[in-house]
């Protein structure tokens, strides 16, 4: 909390942009403790937690805090690369040798549906194929995963085989300007799809689309699965979270085979993998999981079924619900609507907070701190951004409006990173307790027009941006000179802030 003490300074020329409401007695008791102690021998046994605690929303005081932008350094390390600037080589696959090239043929003209609405020129698309054969291509980031001054990236070299036979893991140091590759699949017979490469408590981790989620051993170079895969009948996501946790959601397909020329009845969708196998798909079975370090194995927390014809829906959303909860913070949480209330609360295994509040979305759930984000609009198109703050250990609710900053938001340090998407970019990192507001610069900015900007965090030490920025147009064009296709050329930049302390 090193930041919020320099700032307190700050919070003495803000006093009077606040508002408080009366406090109220409080009937929860105050912060309980989760100790570690040690043994004569060192030993360090279970965690002691104190019992399941109750908050009501009048136990806190709320206080209503005016935003101020402040021209002061901003209190992160801001880092930032550009794809172009990285030379990942060129490598021609080794599905590409003739002994694999009338098997993967098949896949290229099999992922072109007919009835997309799309007009396809087949030849064109199976001549660019053929010229893969030989020719190389250049090394594709697929997926970044960022950790203080080190990226981990995803790169692929084969943008016409769905089975990734050629790909690598490079570990790029943005300080040192070092980049380093740490693992390598080459293989013509089998491919290794590789979805997110993810680090927690010094490990990689990286999960795959068909055959599970490894250890990355950085050293050697090898995998030891974690988790087995099932093919493509499934899909995960990985969670590292505050509390050195990590934990998978799995979705698997519940799938029943058709023949090809099978007519879906009202609701079905008929789906094919490879243009030759069919299938209905009737509804997903989704499940969190925890991997038990200590162990090697996964710990099943939640599952639920979901079927494809809404027949369970209830009208909501299940994700952050009890069926599945949430996994922003160190806890695992969920929201839920007590009988006869309007009101939500947020639930974890350590407490039960009362909110008052219709509904939200949480940002972050932590020990000694929750914060939720509530987004309301009406028919006119005027939307209302709210963040609330509750601080567990003092009973202050913080209200700030955020509405002209954006509704994304990302818990980093003691902070809450605001963002406002679409073609603006436009970012703010806000101190909740003080109102502080700093600008966030973009990288490129007056540069280009901004394509598209997305901000990710799984953890609360970091938030990650890929922003695409357009560079111009590029044709081809047939043997007559006739333009055929027009590309539109970008740069994609990636960015990151971190609560590392900035040297002297």
């Amino acid at each position: 909390m090193n930041k919020i003490v320099c700032l307190m300074s700050a919070f003495v020329l803000l006093t009077g942009t606040f508002s408080c409401s009366e406090k109220k007695d409080s009937k929860t008791s105050s912060m309980p403790a989760v100790s570690e102690p040690v043994t004569e021998y060192g030993a360090v046994p279970e965690p002691v937690v104190s019992e399941f605690r109750e908050f009501s929303a009048e136990e806190f005081n709320t206080i209503n805090v005016n935003t101020e932008i402040t021209d002061s350094p901003l209190p992160l390390v801001s880092r930032s690369f550009m794809a172009s600037d990285l030379d990942l080589g060129e490598r021609i696959p080794p599905c590409k040798d003739e002994k694999y090239r009338d098997r993967y043929i098949e896949s290229v003209t099999g992922r072109i549906d007919p009835n997309d609405g799309y007009v396809y020129d087949m030849d064109e698309i199976v001549r660019g194929w053929e010229e893969s054969l030989t020719e190389p291509e250049e090394g594709t980031i697929r997926d970044i995963w960022v950790d203080g001054p080190v990226a981990y990236l995803n790169v692929i070299y084969d943008e016409w085989c769905d089975e990734c036979h050629e790909c690598s893991i490079y570990r790029y140091n943005v300080d040192k300007d070092e980049l380093t590759e740490i693992f390598r699949h080459s293989d013509g017979d089998k491919g290794f799809d590789i979805l997110e490469i993810r680090t927690l408590n010094g490990e990689i981790f990286v999960n795959t689309a068909e055959d599970g989620v490894f250890r990355l051993d950085e050293s050697s170079g090898q995998l030891e699965q974690i988790l087995e895969g099932s093919g493509r009948k499934y899909s995960d996501n990985l969670f590292p979270n505050d509390a050195g946790k990590l934990i998978v959601r799995r979705i698997t397909r519940d799938t029943e085979p058709v023949d090809k020329d099978y007519k879906p009845q009202p609701g079905e969708i008929l789906y094919s993998d490879n243009n030759v196998d069919f299938y209905i798909e009737r509804g997903s079975n989704i499940s969190m999981s925890e991997y038990d370090f200590a162990t090697g194995s996964w710990n099943e927390l939640y599952s639920v079924y979901e079927s494809s014809d809404n027949s369970d829906y209830n009208g909501t959303s299940t994700w952050g619900t009890k069926a599945l909860p949430d996994v922003s913070g160190e806890l695992i949480s969920y929201k839920e609507k007590p009988e006869g209330s309007r009101k939500y609360d947020l639930v974890t295994d350590e407490y039960r907070l009362h909110t008052d509040i219709t509904n939200f979305t949480t940002v972050y759930a932590g020990r000694d701190r929750v914060i939720l984000s509530v987004t309301n609009g009406d028919y006119a198109g005027s939307t209302s951004n709210k963040l609330h703050v509750f601080d567990l250990a003092s009973l202050q609710h913080y209200v700030l409006d955020i509405s002209n900053y954006g509704s994304m938001c990302c818990a980093l340090d003691e902070g809450v990173l605001v963002y406002s998407g679409g073609n603006t970019g436009k970012a703010y990192y806000i101190m909740p307790e003080l109102g502080l507001t700093f600008p966030v610069d973009r990288v490129g900015s007056g540069e280009a027009h901004i394509n598209y900007g997305n901000m990710y965090n799984s953890k609360s030490d970091c938030v990650l941006f890929m922003t695409s920025y357009s560079t111009g147009e590029s044709t081809e064009t047939d043997e007559n000179g006739n333009t055929y296709m027009v590309f539109t050329d970008h740069e994609v930049v990636y960015y990151w802030y971190t609560a590392e302390e900035k040297n002297e």
